[in-house]
């Protein structure tokens, strides 16, 4: 192939495009093609801690994307992990670009699904861990000591000890005490099942909070616990429940809540795999909680109340997205807050004692 330059553009033209690259390009430039590869040539000097000119070599090119009316043109390797998007001086250039360029397109790409290393990618420019999950096993064991704490200073004259720390007690519960609605999710009744819920928290719960935002994450789970706890209390008015199993269900349903509204932010695998994980964890246990000492009805409602939390607080992986200014998060937030309240509210109401 002769060699042939054009003049381009790398930086976006406003800042609701996505990013012109990930090689650190902005501004003018030349987009030259040589024999087995297209260099991607600043008018202005890189930034230092690029080692390299940015380039493509023909072989390892696929899936590129024209954007006539903007004059734009997508490079990708067919890994996903290099891109960059170039705008040209006029359709032609345009066009002329996208022709000399490779054809090939991947599976993945074909059918909407991106790459596994471009879902590698996404995941590991999410930012934040998983403080809030770290806060709230804390939060749990917390709690447990001092329950132990409470139980060893107590007589048997001084009652049920997880009534008195704020159990889920319906007779209480419907007679001016709501707040056991919440504490009752931070109590467990043995080191197992303390053990049993944290373990299985921490296995969920720091790739979803990465997934949502910690900010997010922490009221999905808080309204999944407030939500488990309603239908187990309406379900048993007069039970004495208590664990976190209820918010950690809902962990599961905001889990699910992504991959059924986001479902190609992942590459196909990585989607089954969560997708399949979701339903064979919560069929397993819902199965197991059909017998005597398990709280099913609990278990239900932080699922449900999770998914619908879930379902309007996610969104999508690519950082610049997230990065972007929503306006109308606080309203959706809310909204969504309100709604899953009300609902509670209203399903209470038949047990509440006015």
């Amino acid at each position: 192939m002769p060699t042939q330059r054009f003049q381009v553009n790398f930086s976006a033209p406003s800042a609701q495009e996505e990013p012109a690259n990930n090689l650190h390009l902005e501004g003018t430039g030349t987009l030259v093609f040589e024999f087995d590869r297209v260099v991607l040539v600043p008018d202005q000097p890189p930034p230092a801690y690029t080692v390299q000119q940015p380039e493509f070599e023909l072989t390892t090119i696929a899936n590129v994307t024209l954007i006539a009316p903007a004059n734009l043109v997508i490079i990708r390797t067919s890994d996903g992990l290099r891109f960059a998007s170039v705008w040209a001086r006029s359709r032609s250039d345009a066009e002329q670009i996208h022709d000399l360029l490779p054809k090939a397109v991947t599976q993945d790409f074909q059918y909407g699904w991106p790459s596994v290393e471009e879902s590698e990618r996404k995941m590991r420019a999410l930012e934040g861990g998983a403080s809030v999950t770290i806060t709230l096993i804390a939060a749990n064991v917390a709690m447990y000591l001092v329950t132990l704490y409470v139980a060893s200073e107590s007589s048997p004259d001084d009652g049920d000890v997880y009534i008195r720390l704020g159990s889920l007690y319906g007779p209480l519960l419907w007679n001016g005490e709501p707040w056991r609605l919440l504490s009752a999710t931070f109590l467990h009744g043995s080191s197992g099942h303390l053990a049993g819920n944290m373990i299985a928290l921490l296995a969920v719960g720091p790739m979803t909070e990465r997934i949502y935002g910690s900010a997010r994450f922490l009221l999905i789970y808080l309204l999944a616990a407030l939500s488990g706890s309603v239908l187990s209390a309406c379900w048993h008015p007069a039970i004495n429940s208590l664990g976190a199993s209820g918010a950690i269900f809902g962990v599961l349903g905001a889990t699910g809540a992504f991959a059924a509204r986001w479902p190609k932010e992942l590459a196909f695998p990585e989607h089954m795999r969560m997708a399949t994980g979701v339903l064979l964890i919560v069929g397993q246990n819902l199965f197991a909680g059909m017998g005597p000492g398990i709280d099913n009805a609990a278990h239900l409602g932080g699922l449900l109340g999770g998914f619908a939390v879930g379902w309007f607080l996610s969104r999508g992986l690519d950082p610049w997205e997230r990065a972007a200014a929503q306006p109308r998060l606080l309203a959706r937030v809310a909204l969504v807050t309100c709604g899953v309240l009300l609902t509670l509210i209203a399903c209470a109401t038949p047990w509440l004692r006015i």
